[in-house]
């Protein structure tokens, strides 16, 4: 009964700390707007492993930034562009669209991490063998050991 007990429980604290890592890095993330942190959640690869990160295409290059030499889709921009109500849908929102594309590829971005710095800070791994000590505990409380 003990390794049935304790597996739960472990698997238990491993998927607890996916969505407290999950719940850290949307705290973190910067918040043009709310794409890229509502993208950030936890995947289930197996009981005992998750992973967990944001689930858009552009996440790269704001945690790492963007060397100039190369222009980002227009359509992220665009979308962009309509959040922020920086110009009227139609020509004019594609003309600023293309203008701020064509500044990113002659410039770059600046990166701006938010997994790293969490990554980095061991949080995630300090918070995994908290969880999973308890969990064994109580695992071999509820198998009667």
């Amino acid at each position: 009964k003990a390794p049935v007990e304790v597996g739960e429980q472990v698997s238990y604290a491993v998927f607890r700390t996916a969505i407290e890592t999950g719940d850290k890095l949307k705290a973190a993330a910067p918040k043009a707007f709310s794409t890229l942190t509502n993208s950030i959640k936890p995947d289930r690869i197996n009981r005992f492993e998750w992973r967990v990160g944001p689930h858009v295409n552009y996440a790269k290059a704001v945690e790492g930034g963007r060397e100039p030499g190369k222009m980002p889709p227009i359509s992220s921009i665009l979308a962009w562009v309509k959040t922020k109500k920086i110009a009227a849908d139609g020509r004019a929102a594609h003309n600023a669209a293309w203008a701020i594309a064509k500044k990113i590829g002659r410039e770059g971005v600046k990166k701006q991490p938010f997994v790293k710095p969490l990554v980095d800070s061991g949080w995630p791994q300090n918070r995994l063998a908290q969880l999973a000590n308890k969990g064994v505990k109580d695992g071999l409380k509820m198998a009667g050991l």
